[in-house]
C-alpha cells in the first residue's frame, strides 16, 4: 500500500507544486491509513528524494496538521516560515493556546485574519532561545587560523590552515585539472600512510 502513496506523491510533485502543509498532511494520512508504521516512516518513504532539511520541514508540517489541522481554515496558504514557527510552538507545549486562539477567535475570513489570531497566541508563549548549533546556514565561515599562504609560480596559492577537525590544505587560483587533483590526493595518501 505504501508504494501507491509514493507513486501518488511523485506524480503530484511533478504535476503540481504541493504546499509544505499538503506534504505533511499526505504523510499523516498515509500513516493513519496503515500504509506506514508512523508519520516519520511515511515522510522518509514518500519524500526519500528530498534533502534531510526538507524532510525535517515536512515532519514539522505533519505535526501542524495533526495538532491544528481541524481548526485551520487556510493551512495551505501558510508560508514555510509561519508553519515552522507554529511547529516550534507546538513542540514547546503551545498546542492549547493556539487551539484556544483559533476556537475563540471564530472562523477567520482570510489567511491574514487567521495568522493574526495565531500571532496573538504566539506572543503569549515563552519560546526557548534558538540554539545556534542547530539548523540553518552559518552566519560566517568557521574561524580557523590565518593560515600560511604559499604562492606558486604556476598561479596557484596553497593555503595551510587548521580548524577543530584537523589540518586543512586549500588550493586557490585557477581550476585544477581532475588528473592533477588525483595526483595530489595520491601523494597526500602516500605521505600519510608511511608515517
Amino acid at each position: 500500500m505504501g508504494g501507491g502513496f509514493v507513486a501518488m506523491v511523485e506524480e503530484n510533485e511533478i504535476r503540481a507544486t504541493l504546499s509544505p502543509y499538503e506534504r505533511g498532511r499526505i504523510a499523516v494520512v498515509a500513516a493513519r491509513g496503515g500504509a506506514f508504521v508512523n508519520t516519520e516512516a511515511a515522510v522518509e518513504a514518500l519524500f526519500a528524494a528530498a534533502s534531510k532539511a526538507k524532510r525535517s520541514k515536512i515532519r514539522s508540517f505533519a505535526q501542524l496538521f495533526e495538532e491544528l489541522g481541524d481548526l485551520l481554515r487556510f493551512p495551505e496558504m501558510l508560508t514555510e516560515k509561519q508553519g515552522l514557527i507554529l511547529a516550534t510552538a507546538l513542540r514547546n507545549g503551545g498546542e492549547a493556546p493556539l487551539r484556544d486562539a483559533l476556537e475563540q477567535g471564530g472562523p477567520a475570513g482570510t489567511i491574514a485574519e487567521e495568522w493574526g489570531l495565531l500571532e496573538a497566541a504566539l506572543a503569549t508563549l515563552e519560546m526557548p532561545e534558538r540554539n545556534p548549533r542547530r539548523g540553518g546556514r552559518p552566519k560566517k565561515a568557521p574561524a580557523g587560523g590565518e593560515g600560511e599562504r604559499i604562492r606558486l609560480s604556476s598561479g596557484f596559492t596553497l593555503v595551510r590552515d587548521s580548524d577543530a577537525r584537523g589540518p586543512l590544505v586549500r588550493i586557490e587560483g585557477r581550476e585544477v585539472a581532475p588528473e592533477v587533483m588525483e595526483d595530489i590526493i595520491e601523494s597526500i595518501r602516500r605521505c600519510l600512510e608511511v608515517r
